[in-house]
């Protein structure tokens, strides 16, 4: 199937959509209509969803030109999901299917996703607009307090540790900006890229995740390691300053005696994990139980819950989701996937400069640590930047104000 026309109508649209659809991942818990049932209601995220298919149905050459890297490892994952209904508990069934609707749509989303990629300057703008509007997102969101739970910030009803992975992963794509320190750009540009930086490490400690801050190093660390020989040292004295702002942000945390401080104290002097260590304790039993096959989808969770006394009981934990749900059957292809697009992101990272999809995919790693991410649209998307560069087509030049370098 021949390449469509870059200027059609339909193709302008599918970009124009995507822009907002991501715009509006961090505040979908904003419901534009209430069902009183499980779901909630209906997002403008869930529409533009929709809006998005039904348009990349009308450019086809374009959003399913190639299935990406890992496509296939997932494939067979998320058909051993679907075998894992037969045994399952049979009033899980209804639950079961919205689970593995939600799986089939992240499906195609990390397949239209990784299409669109594979243009360098889309996915460079796309992750830039990311970085300044989640740095909008967290202005407003501290300005006005809008979501406090338990005394820790949080956009809208998000988890605090899912709003933490929003502001970690915003600040290191306005890090990982190759035009961060371009030749030519205005410093007061580059200057208000570092205050919305500063601005999104503040949003995360006043989440109180420490998962977050966790995530945040790792994928600064994950910029100073990759991106070559030429932006190695830029990306090193960025991660270096990311790394002094945070210090001197923690400790104004413990000189105030905040939330965000009781909790780090609680962590380095307790070891406390917010009973995190006896969910995960408690799910590699179970694995070990059945390391082949798995609980079946949802029932691993309502499994984990029995054993610790609970209806219901997430694992905290996306190795110890996958293994508990499906085994290694399912698990091993689903890691295989996910290590064969890191590795595409840190080899295209080496060979261009560009090192945003490998840090970014560190901060999927580190977060999944204490979450479970593998139904966020942001997992996928990540995902999606990471397979997209093993066939990473050339920016053009004016789009970037850089000299394309091939991947």
């Amino acid at each position: 199937m021949s390449r469509p026309d870059e200027g059609s109508t339909v193709w302008r649209a599918v970009r124009a959509v995507y822009f907002l659809f991501l715009l509006w991942i961090p505040i979908e818990t904003v419901y534009l209509f209430k069902d009183g049932g499980n779901s909630g209601g209906i997002t403008l995220s869930r529409i533009l969803g929709l809006v998005l298919f039904g348009l990349a149905l009308l450019e086809p050459g374009r959003c399913f030109r190639r299935f990406p890297a890992g496509f296939w490892p997932l494939a067979w994952y998320l058909a051993a999901y679907a075998a894992s209904q037969m045994w399952i508990p049979r009033e899980l069934d209804r639950l079961f299917r919205v689970q593995q609707l939600t799986l089939i749509q992240m499906a195609v989303l990390f397949v239209i996703s990784a299409n669109l990629f594979e243009e360098a300057g889309f996915r460079e703008r796309l992750l830039r607009f990311y970085g300044w509007w989640i740095g909008l997102v967290a202005a407003i969101t501290l300005a006005t307090g809008s979501a406090v739970i338990e005394g820790r910030a949080s956009v809208g009803a998000q988890d605090p540790n899912v709003t933490a992975g929003f502001f970690a992963m915003g600040a290191v794509c306005l890090a990982g900006d190759r035009r961060l320190f371009a030749h030519g750009r205005s410093k007061a540009a580059s200057a208000a890229a570092m205050a919305v930086m500063g601005l999104l490490i503040y949003g995360i400690l006043n989440t109180g995740s420490r998962g977050g801050l966790m995530a945040f190093g790792a994928g600064i660390l994950a910029l100073g390691a990759c991106g070559g020989k030429g932006n190695r040292k830029r990306n090193a004295l960025i991660a270096l300053a990311a790394a002094v702002v945070l210090s001197l942000m923690v400790r104004r945390e413990f000189q105030a005696g905040t939330e965000t401080s009781v909790r780090l104290d609680r962590s380095w002097n307790e070891g406390d994990t917010a009973g995190r260590t006896i969910i995960w304790d408690t799910a590699w039993a179970m694995f070990r139980e059945r390391p082949l096959l798995g609980y079946g989808g949802v029932n691993n969770f309502f499994t984990l819950g029995s054993h610790l006394n609970f209806p219901f009981r997430n694992t905290h934990n996306l190795m110890l989701a996958i293994l508990t749900e499906v085994g290694l059957i399912g698990g091993i292809p689903f890691f295989i996937a996910f290590l064969y697009v890191m590795w595409l992101a840190w080899r295209h990272g080496r060979r261009t400069g560009d090192a945003l999809p490998f840090a970014l995919m560190a901060i999927q790693v580190t977060i999944n640590t204490s979450i479970t991410g593998k139904e966020d649209k942001l997992f996928w998307i990540v995902l999606a930047a990471a397979a997209a560069t093993r066939v990473s087509l050339p920016a053009r030049a004016e789009e970037r104000g850089l000299q394309p370098i091939p991947s």
